[in-house]
C-alpha cells in the first residue's frame, strides 16, 4: 500500500519485463510506469492483488488467494542475475508448485503426500489385510483430491471404508477435499485423510502382494506410493507325552506347542482330541469338553511372528490295566491354507507280576523266559541301522540296496524300496510320516513319504554318514557324518540342511530325549567320548566320560539316563541327563578280557529300572550275540545271552507295545526278532 510508481526507466535506458504482477486494490499504483526510458513488458502481464501473508510484519510470502499464483515461468530457468537456475524460491523450495510457478522470489506450497499401512493376520476366514490409506494435505491451499487405490491381485475386496469397488487387481476411488495447512505451520490431523480397507488373500497364495495408491488433485498436486508386502505363513505343531512309554494307573503329561514359523500373525483354532483309554485330568487354560476319555480341548490363541512358541499342558490318568497304544492328536487350521496337524502314539504297559513257583500261582505251566528268539527275518545284504513305527505296525531296516519294510506282527518283509545304494542310518519321522535315509556310498540323506515310499528330497550330507535321528521336540533331524566329524541338522518342515555342526570325533550313533530336548552323540575317536547337542539352540557340549572309543548310545526318558558303550573296552558308563555327567559305569568281561561291544539299547518298561541290551559281533572277535542286562543303573548285574547270526553290531530298536527288540545282523543279512520282559531265562 501506498505505492505512487511502478517503475521508472530514465532517459536512455530500456527495462525489459517478463511475468509482471502488477498490484490492485490497495496494492494499485498511482503510475505503473514513469520516466523517459524504454519499458517493454512483454505479454505475460497480469493485475490483481498478491495476497502477501503479513506485509505489515514484513512477512512477503504470497497466500492462497495471491494473483501470483501459477502464472509464472512454467520451465525451470533461464539464469537468474548470479548466474543460478530459477529452480527454487527464496525459501528454498522447488518450483514450481501447482499447475504453474508463482510469480516473483516466493513459490506457495501446493503439495500432497501419500502413504499406506497393513495389518495382516489369519484368521479362520481366511489371511486377511486391512490395509490404511492415509492422504497429507502438506500445502497451503484446499485439495481437490481424486485418490486412486490399485488392489494387489491374488486378493479378495471384502470391508472397503467408502469408495467405488472393481475385483481384484481393480482400482478403489474417492474424491475428498484435503484441508489445507496454515500457512508456516506443519501439517496436523486436520490435514490428513485415512481410509480402511481389508482384503482376504487367495486360499494358498504365498509371495508379493503390491498395491499403488496414487493422489492427483485439481491443483496440481501429486504423490504416488508403492505398498509391497510379503505373505510367508507358517504353523509347526509338536505334541509330546511324558512319561513315555506309561504304566496304566499312572499319570501322562500331554506337552502341546504351537510356533508361528511364518511372517504374520495367526489367530488359529487348536484342537486336541484325547485318547480314550484315560481318566479324568486336569490342562491349563482352553474349553472343551473338560479332560475327559476320548474328549476334545480346544483354544483360540493369536500367536505372533517370531514370538516364543504356545505351549499348553494336559495332565491325564491312563486307565488301570490298561496296555497298548494311547493315540493323543492336535490339529490347527486356519483359512489361507495355513494348517499342521500331529499324531504322538504313547505305549501303556501293565508292570509285569514277580514270577513265582508254581505253586503259588493258578495256572501252569510257567511263562517262558527271556530274551526268547522268536523269528529270523531275510531282508538281503548288509542290514544296519533299524527303525519302527509302532502305530502303523511296520519296521524299517537300512540295507546294501536301499530300505526293507517288515510288518511287525507278521514278521513278514512287505516290500522294498530301492532309491540309494549302501543304506546305513535310518530315523522314522512320525510327525510327518517320512523316512529319513543315510546313504554311505552317496553321500547323501533321503527323505521318504513312509506311506507311499515315494523320494521327497535328496539332501546333501558330511562325509560318510552313519546315524539319523528325529528330535520330535524340535522337528530337526540329525545326521553324524563319521569320517567327516560333523552332525548335519536338518529342518523335518522344509527339508532342508540348516547347519553342520563340528568338532565331533568319528561320530556313530545318536540318539535323542524329547522330553529335554538334547541330542547325544557317541565319539568313536579315541577319548572323545559322548558330546550332548542343545536341541533349542544346538550349542555343542562334550560329556566327561571314561569311554576310550565310544561307539552306541541310548537314553531311558523314564529316567533321564544315558547310556553309552565303548567298543575295545567292554564298557559301558551311565550319564545323568539332567547334568549331563557320568554317574557310574559297567565292565563287562569274559575269561578276564574285556568284551567289544557296540550297539545298546535300554526297554524302560520292564521292572523299576529297566532293561539293557547290547550285541557283540563276530567281527569283533566276539560271538555273535544278543545279551541281556537284566537291570538298569544302578543294579545292572550279570547278562543273560542269546546267540544270534553273524555281525550283529549296528541296528538295535524296541517295540514298545510288545517287548521285542529287533536286532540286525551284517553279514547274514538277516534281522532276528526277541522277546523282552519276564520272567528272565536263568542259567
Amino acid at each position: 500500500a501506498g505505492h505512487t510508481v511502478g517503475i521508472s526507466v530514465t532517459a536512455g535506458n530500456t527495462a525489459t519485463l517478463a511475468f509482471t504482477l502488477w498490484g490492485d486494490g490497495d496494492w494499485r499504483n498511482e503510475a505503473d510506469v514513469v520516466g523517459a526510458g524504454q519499458v517493454a513488458t512483454g505479454t505475460h502481464n497480469y493485475q490483481g492483488d498478491p495476497a502477501f501473508v503479513a506485509p505489515d510484519a514484513g512477512d512477503y510470502h504470497i497466500g492462497p488467494g495471491s494473483a501470483a499464483l501459477d502464472v509464472g515461468a512454467s520451465l525451470r530457468g533461464p539464469e537468474d542475475m548470479n548466474g543460478v537456475g530459477n529452480v527454487d524460491d527464496v525459501d528454498g523450495e522447488p518450483r514450481p508448485m501447482g499447475r504453474g510457478a508463482d510469480i516473483g522470489a516466493d513459490e506457495l506450497r501446493v503439495a500432497v503426500a501419500v502413504g499406506k499401512e497393513a495389518t495382516v493376520i489369519a484368521l479362520p476366514a481366511g489371511i486377511q489385510i486391512r490395509y490404511t490409506v492415509g492422504v497429507t494435505n502438506t500445502g497451503y491451499i484446499p485439495l481437490h483430491a481424486l485418490i486412486t487405490d490399485t488392489l494387489p491381485a491374488h486378493t479378495w475386496p471384502g470391508e472397503v471404508a467408502g469408495g467405488t469397488l472393481l475385483l481384484p487387481g481393480g482400482k478403489l476411488r474417492w474424491s475428498p477435499i484435503l484441508t489445507a495447512t496454515a500457512i508456516g505451520g506443519a501439517p496436523g490431523k486436520g490435514n490428513v485423510w485415512n481410509r480402511s480397507v481389508v482384503v482376504t488373500v487367495e486360499t494358498g497364495y504365498t509371495g508379493p502382494l503390491t498395491n499403488v495408491l496414487t493422489a492427483v488433485t485439481d491443483e496440481g498436486a501429486t504423490d504416488k506410493y508403492t505398498h509391497t508386502r510379503i505373505i510367508s505363513p507358517g504353523l509347526r505343531l509338536s505334541l509330546r507325552a511324558a512319561p513315555d512309554p506309561v504304566e496304566a494307573g499312572h499319570a501322562l503329561t500331554y506337552t502341546l506347542r504351537a510356533t508361528n514359523t511364518g511372517n504374520i500373525a495367526l489367530y488359529i483354532p487348536i484342537t486336541v482330541t484325547l485318547p480314550s483309554a484315560i481318566t479324568t485330568g486336569t490342562m491349563a487354560g482352553g474349553s472343551g469338553t473338560s479332560v475327559l476319555p476320548g474328549g476334545t480341548l480346544t483354544w483360540s490363541p493369536v500367536i505372533m511372528p517370531a514370538s516364543p512358541p504356545w505351549e499348553r499342558t494336559i495332565a491325564v490318568t491312563v486307565a488301570a490295566g490298561y496296555a497298548g497304544p494311547l493315540t493323543c492328536a492336535v490339529q490347527a487350521a486356519t483359512g489361507g491354507g495355513v494348517a499342521d496337524r500331529k499324531t504322538h502314539i504313547t505305549v501303556a504297559f501293565v508292570r509285569y507280576p514277580l514270577y513265582l513257583p508254581v505253586t503259588m500261582r493258578n495256572f501252569s505251566p510257567p511263562t517262558p523266559c527271556v530274551p526268547r528268539l522268536l523269528a529270523q527275518v531275510d531282508v538281503g545284504p548288509e542290514p544296519y541301522r533299524v527303525a519302527l513305527d509302532p502305530a502303523g505296525r511296520r519296521v524299517f531296516v537300512a540295507y546294501a540296496e536301499g530300505v526293507a519294510v517288515i510288518d511287525a506282527d507278521r514278521f513278514t518283509v512287505l516290500t522294498t524300496t530301492r532309491p540309494l545304494t549302501a543304506a546305513h542310518g535310518i530315523a522314522y519321522d512320525s510327525d510327518h510320516r517320512r523316512l529319513w535315509v543315510a546313504g554311505r556310498a552317496s553321500g547323501r540323506v533321503i527323505v521318504l513319504d513312509s506311506d507311499t515310499y515315494r523320494l521327497l528330497a535328496t539332501l546333501p550330507a558330511g562325509d560318510l554318514p552313519h546315524d539319523v535321528a528325529y528330535n520330535p521336540a524340535n522337528g530337526y533331524v540329525y545326521v553324524s557324518n563319521y569320517v567327516g566329524g560333523t552332525v548335519g541338522v536338518y529342518n523335518s518342515e522344509t527339508l532342508t540342511r540348516v547347519v553342520e555342526l563340528t568338532g565331533f570325533g568319528e561320530p556313530a550313533h545318536i540318539t535323542v530325549n524329547p522330553l529335554t530336548n538334547k541330542i547325544y552323540v557317541a565319539n568313536h575317536r579315541p577319548n572323545r567320548g559322548v558330546f550332548v547337542i542343545a536341541g533349542d539352540t544346538h550349542i555343542v557340549r562334550p560329556i566327561g566320560t571314561t569311554l576310550l572309543d565310544a561307539y552306541g548310545v541310548t537314553v531311558d526318558t523314564t529316567r533321564n539316563l544315558v547310556y553309552a558303550t565303548g567298543i575295545a573296552q567292554g564298557r559301558i558308563c551311565i550319564i545323568d541327563g539332567a547334568t549331563d555327567t557320568q554317574i557310574g559305569s559297567l565292565d563287562m568281561h569274559v575269561e578276564d578280557r574285556a568284551m567289544w561291544l557296540r550297539a545298546i539299547l535300554v526297554n524302560p518298561s520292564i521292572g523299576d529300572t529297566g532293561h539293557l541290551m547290547v550285541v557283540t559281533s563276530s567281527n569283533d572277535g566276539e560271538q555273535d550275540r544278543f545279551l541281556l542286562i537284566p537291570n538298569g543303573w544302578p543294579e545292572m548285574g550279570a547278562f543273560i545271552p542269546l546267540n544270534l547270526p553273524a555281525y550283529p553290531q549296528e541296528g538295535l530298536v524296541l517295540d514298545p507295545l510288545t517287548d521285542r527288540v529287533w536286532v540286525t545282523s551284517v553279514s547274514s543279512g538277516v534281522v532276528s526278532v526277541i522277546q523282552d520282559g519276564e520272567p528272565l531265562c536263568k542259567d
